[in-house]
């Protein structure tokens, strides 16, 4: 079992119950983390992005349009809204002759509809819609081409029935086990990632690429993949995690109570145990108190 712990000062606060589990490109699984944790099943949320991004991919919409592994990652993102995420979000509409009207990502709190995490996700969609000739305006509704080819392709790299579900942003999310998932990002990672799905070895060369445009850095997916360039990584709401190795397959993990702050120590831990991925450093964040001082820490542990 895997438990991550909060302490303030030297004494314990809180706990963090993980599920995880190990599976190669096959769909067999290697570890998990307790006794039956592979099959729970939860909603992928933002992890999903690198499988929705490869149709768009696979059907020449990045080179269609002139665009680069930067939008790319982009598109994979969950990002803060700040310039440097809004501008390659805005030249993908842009490259496609639209602008932020079209978004229809609402408000998460970081500003306007292009500052969403997920705006990114949303542009390479739309850019999508409109190199095919598909209505623009419905492109978040569940019958447009848009949402099911991304369902298609979520489908086809879990290589299982997902069930679907409306996102916060309008897209779609897909609920599977944690094996499935875990199948999924050993095949996002593999060498042979387009026999899988094709478009999915570019996207993953991409995240590769640019891990700072994936998440910033400090985040877990975004310190896994600097630290390790056989890694891919990409996290999910509700703490939810993806990992893939280029070599050793695919890892999916959920803090069951949804705490994000567990984040970064059971995605080191987790890669730490099954991948032997060298320190990410944050492994133990600190507990800050209102002045920014350290208070406590949280950290993983193996039962």
């Amino acid at each position: 079992m895997l438990v991550i712990e909060t302490f303030r000062g030297s004494e314990r606060e809180s706990v963090h119950r993980v599920l995880a589990a190990h599976c190669d490109t096959d769909g067999r699984l290697i570890h998990e983390s307790e006794p039956g944790a592979g099959s729970w099943r939860f909603f992928l949320r933002s992890a999903a992005k690198p499988f929705q991004a490869a149709p768009a991919v696979a059907e020449g919409v990045i080179d269609t349009l002139g665009l680069t592994s930067q939008h790319l990652a982009v598109a994979c993102s969950s990002h803060d809204g700040s310039e440097r995420y809004t501008r390659l979000v805005r030249e993908i509409l842009e490259s496609a002759g639209l602008d932020e009207a079209a978004l229809q990502t609402g408000s998460d709190g970081q500003g306007t509809p292009i500052q969403h995490q997920c705006s990114g996700n949303h542009a390479l969609g739309l850019a999508w819609a409109a190199v095919r000739g598909w209505p623009t305006a419905s492109y978040c509704v569940a019958e447009n081409p848009v949402q099911q080819g991304m369902n298609a392709a979520v489908a086809q790299a879990v290589g299982a029935e997902v069930m679907i579900a409306p996102d916060n942003c309008g897209m779609s999310t897909h609920q599977m086990t944690l094996s499935n998932a875990a199948t999924a990002f050993a095949r996002l990672a593999s060498p042979e990632a387009d026999t899988f799905l094709e478009g999915l070895g570019t996207v993953a060369a991409a995240m590769r690429r640019h891990p700072e445009l994936i998440r910033p850095r400090g985040q877990i997916d975004a310190e896994l993949m600097a630290t390790d360039p056989q890694l891919v990584a990409k996290v999910g709401a509700e703490a939810a995690l993806g990992i893939g190795h280029s070599d050793l397959g695919g890892i999916a993990l959920r803090v069951l109570d949804g705490g994000t702050r567990a984040w970064g120590p059971a995605g080191s831990a987790v890669a730490a145990e099954w991948f032997s991925t060298d320190s990410t450093g944050l492994e133990q964040p600190a507990l800050l108190d209102a002045h920014g001082r350290p208070i406590g820490h949280t950290a993983a542990r193996w039962e």
